[in-house]
């Protein structure tokens, strides 16, 4: 396993305007778009290739290309804020959303809804959440992954925008072989299992749900 912290002057600026509460919702999801595009590209350079022959304008040559197919697995619902930004590089992918709940008392997660396809095992799966706060949803997501669908930790990516040390921690003791791409390694998580500073509740400033 490795974590990958995406940190340049783009991605400082873009996560600048997604943690000022003054951003409106159309200004969180444009920057959201931008760092999850970014991330995806990142995220592609472990995939694994093969050669193809293609007939250029001068001649015929040999190019890599990626080998596995893509699945974008976005968690319910904030995670669709990152599925347009990876379409952006893997066009092709095939969207395949989990939907999850948290208890507020015990922070545990539970899921209300699953559309993966049962042959999702032959796919490299990039799970998209943009909070990797206590990590009991990713780990949930992992775990069910690995277990329902027989995919191989190896083929499963975990991308997120920001990551608390715990979060972090909990992945990479319960899952080491799992990949982790992150813009931010936060603070800390508050007793509420927010992430601190973070970027608020993700999913309202997403959909404007704020009241």
């Amino acid at each position: 396993m490795s974590i990958n912290i995406i940190h340049n002057p783009i991605t400082s600026t873009a996560l600048l305007k997604l943690r000022d509460k003054k951003s409106h919702s159309k200004l969180f999801r444009e920057g959201l778009l931008l760092l999850s595009e970014i991330i995806a590209y990142e995220a592609g350079k472990k995939l694994k290739t093969k050669k193809v022959k293609v007939k250029s304008v001068l001649e015929d040559t040999v190019q890599e290309s990626i080998a596995d197919d893509i699945a974008l697995i976005p968690i319910l619902r904030a995670g669709l804020g990152m599925t347009t930004g990876f379409l952006k590089v893997y066009e092709n992918a095939i969207i395949a959303p989990l939907g999850m709940s948290r208890d507020q008392e015990t922070l545990l997660p539970s899921m209300y809804y699953s559309n993966i396809p049962e042959n999702i095992n032959k796919c490299h799966c990039f799970i998209l959440d943009p909070m990797l706060a206590t990590g009991g949803s990713a780990c949930f997501a992992i775990n069910y992954l690995i277990e329902q669908k027989k995919v191989t930790a190896e083929k499963i990516s975990l991308c997120s925008i920001t990551s608390s040390p715990e979060g972090l921690k909990k992945i990479e003791s319960e899952y080491p072989q799992v990949d982790i791409y992150t813009i931010s390694k936060d603070r800390e998580l508050n007793k509420s299992g927010y992430i601190l500073p973070g970027l608020g509740d993700a999913g309202d400033r997403i959909f404007n749900t704020i009241m």
